[in-house]
């Protein structure tokens, strides 16, 4: 307390909205000049975070504050400080400004909408100027010697060159997965500086992609995407940078120095594939483990009618409304985190899924993946940009729908770290079958119309998954979110049930799976009117689709299945700084839905009612700009979307010419 009595410690009310502790503590342990500094072997550290998510912490990542004052009078005064005390700046003082500073990496980075609000107040380049001034005071040493865990080497050597204009002191490149069958090798660098070897002639990457990674408006690194060829075991692969500096080569968390044979990186890569040998080329095939209906469903059926040659197994909990029906109609069913699921997932050569979370292609949680192939068939088209969610992921093969969304991945400084050969053109599986119902007798003379509700999800709203699958647990917040009110609003419209009995409309709510258990459990109002369709349905989602004559979502990518069938759709953003802004883990991609959607964008109930009244009046037909975009979108509408991902399966252990 002397120190602090004497030296006239006081906590900076100029530092918001975090990080005064850090500075306030910063300042005592360099004035001391004396003393014992302990350290508790089993701390418990309680900090209060509201569950709504309107904590300090949470809104702190849209407050100006954070970039300008918590940067300026924090991290920059506390190492001026240190240099005027201790006449440099020690270390422990760099690790806990790095330490802090990796969390704007992990947010910021890739994620263009959550920095928008920095552009918008002006703050922008003042930020930046901000982290050169900091990161000038940062020794190299100190930022490459900083745990991996909190930045990652390709985060250091941005920083590196970036803030600090100084080169790395080595080069670090990853090999990220080794197919045999074809013989490639496929790395990944942070740098294009280091030149690769085989047998001591010069190595020419077969395929090389650049990906880049934006940071407040700026480029700040890029990483690369090569594969490289090799043709036996007992080759070496040497690496070296431009100027013969040091390069290490990563392998499945070891890092080898200069070189290694071929051998042994399929050895470190191939180490625990003993535990899954592949017995014969079973396919299992999956959507949600509690919900079938998407395109896992459709490209099983038509493995099932057109190559019963091909071992396939579906994965669902026995639990699920779906297992029944498929059950009947003949598929060969797995109960998801069962003893034979689990058995089967050992010996099994290919994981198919429209889900590409972790439970679906790393069940056990190790290196299992590495020894199977993952074909991600996706839920819906990607017009978001979910590089931070998907890259890092094992995908062997990835199917597009639409051109636009085929290049965002494939293209040169595209945000997505897969290889440009793993992701085909094919369309989506359940498109075939959509397409089909459409033109059924059923579809194709119905007179009455439907109109489909189907907003999206919020990270921020569900509960944490209760174990390995899709099941959450129940979240409090949600009963008093801005998303429950502005919906359960809108359903209990008056005007939106006058509508519906004037042009004899059914009302048909979807909500996405993740919000599904609060409609169930009464949570959420529906009027009785208003059909609800959730797992204890009486028809399919594709049925849905069918009925529908237009599409009132927010985000959902349902409404690139109702606009296949070429029908309009409204897009209620009510919220769309939030959705943006860390609801999700995404942000906004190449899809604009002003520019590219199939119907008007609206951010109030008045407008949105005011526009369903206008489609209805033109007997619910798509205005013809509408129509253009939904003709332009897709790829394919020749029911064989199913095959064309046939193909491009069996073209993955095709040995490369």
């Amino acid at each position: 307390m002397s120190v602090i009595k004497d030296r006239g410690l006081k906590i900076s009310e100029d530092i918001k909205p975090n990080f005064e502790d850090g500075h306030f503590v910063g300042r005592y342990l360099l004035e001391l000049t004396a003393g014992v500094v302990g350290f508790l072997s089993k701390p418990r550290y309680y900090y209060r975070k509201r569950e709504s998510g309107t904590s300090t912490i949470d809104g702190s990542w849209r407050d100006t504050n954070k970039l300008i004052s918590v940067p300026r009078y924090g991290y920059l005064d506390l190492l001026q400080y240190s240099k005027r005390v201790r006449g440099f700046y020690p270390v422990n003082i760099q690790k806990t400004i790095l330490y802090d500073l990796s969390y704007y990496l992990g947010w910021f980075v890739n994620r263009p909408q959550r920095s928008r609000f920095a552009e918008e107040a002006g703050v922008q380049e003042e930020f930046l100027d901000l982290l050169r001034e900091i990161f000038a005071c940062i020794d190299t040493k100190v930022l490459f010697d900083f745990p991996g865990r909190f930045l990652r080497f390709a985060h250091k050597a941005a920083i590196s060159q970036f803030f600090m204009t100084r080169e790395p002191p080595y080069q670090i490149a990853y090999v990220t997965s080794i197919d045999l069958p074809k013989k490639l090798i496929h790395i990944r660098t942070c740098s294009k500086k280091i030149a690769f070897y085989l047998d001591g002639k010069v190595l020419t990457p077969i395929r090389s992609k650049r990906v880049g990674n934006s940071f407040f408006g700026v480029n700040l690194y890029d990483t690369y995407e090569l594969s490289f060829k090799f043709e036996r075991q007992n080759q070496v692969l040497s690496y070296v940078g431009k100027k013969r500096e040091s390069a290490r080569l990563t392998v499945d968390g070891k890092q080898f120095e200069n070189s290694l044979s071929v051998r042994e990186a399929i050895r470190r890569y191939t180490r625990n594939w003993s535990a899954y040998e592949q017995k014969g080329s079973t396919w299992i095939i999956m959507d949600r483990d509690t919900q079938a209906d998407d395109n896992g469903e459709h490209f099983y059926r038509y493995m099932m009618r057109n190559h019963p040659e091909q071992r396939c197994l579906f994965a669902l909990r026995k639990e699920s409304p779906d297992w029944k029906r498929l059950a009947q109609e003949g598929f060969n069913l797995l109960n998801f985190g069962s003893k034979a699921h689990e058995l089967e997932l050992r010996k099994c050569s290919m994981i198919i899924s429209s889900h590409a979370d972790n439970f679906v292609h790393s069940y056990f949680q190790d290196n299992f993946f590495k020894s199977k192939k993952f074909i991600f068939l996706q839920h819906g088209l990607t017009v978001h940009n979910l590089s931070t969610w998907l890259n890092g992921k094992p995908i062997s093969l990835l199917a597009a729908a639409s051109t636009e969304e085929y290049h965002s991945f494939v293209d040169d400084g595209s945000p997505y770290e897969i290889a440009p050969e793993s992701v085909t053109l094919s369309g989506f599986p359940r498109h075939d079958a959509l397409l089909k119902m459409q033109s059924s007798r059923r579809f194709s003379q119905q007179a009455r119309h439907a109109i489909m509700i189907a907003p999206t999800w919020r990270a921020s709203l569900v509960g944490n998954t209760l174990g390995l699958g899709n099941n959450r647990e129940f979240k409090d917040s949600f009963l008093v979110s801005e998303y429950k009110e502005t919906w359960e609003s809108f359903l209990n419209n008056s005007t939106l049930k006058k509508l519906a009995k004037k042009n004899s409309c059914e009302v048909l709510f979807v909500p996405h799976a993740n919000i599904a258990p609060y409609i169930e459990t009464g949570a959420f109002s529906v009027p009785d009117y208003i059909t609800v369709h959730t797992n204890n349905r009486d028809r399919s989602i594709q049925e849905c689709f069918c009925s529908a004559s237009v599409c009132i979502t927010d985000y959902s990518s349902m409404a690139f299945d109702v606009a296949y069938l070429g029908k309009e759709c409204i897009f209620y953003q009510f919220d769309r700084e939030f959705f943006y802004g860390g609801a999700q883990v995404y942000s906004q991609g190449y899809f604009d839905y002003e520019r590219d959607g199939f119907g008007p964008v609206v951010d109030n109930e008045n407008d949105l009612l005011a526009e369903l009244e206008k489609l209805a009046a033109r007997d619910f037909k798509p205005d013809d700009v509408y129509k253009k975009r939904m003709e332009e979108t897709f790829a394919f509408r020749d029911g064989k979307c199913c095959e064309r991902v046939y193909e491009a399966i069996m073209q993955l252990d095709e040995p490369r010419s």
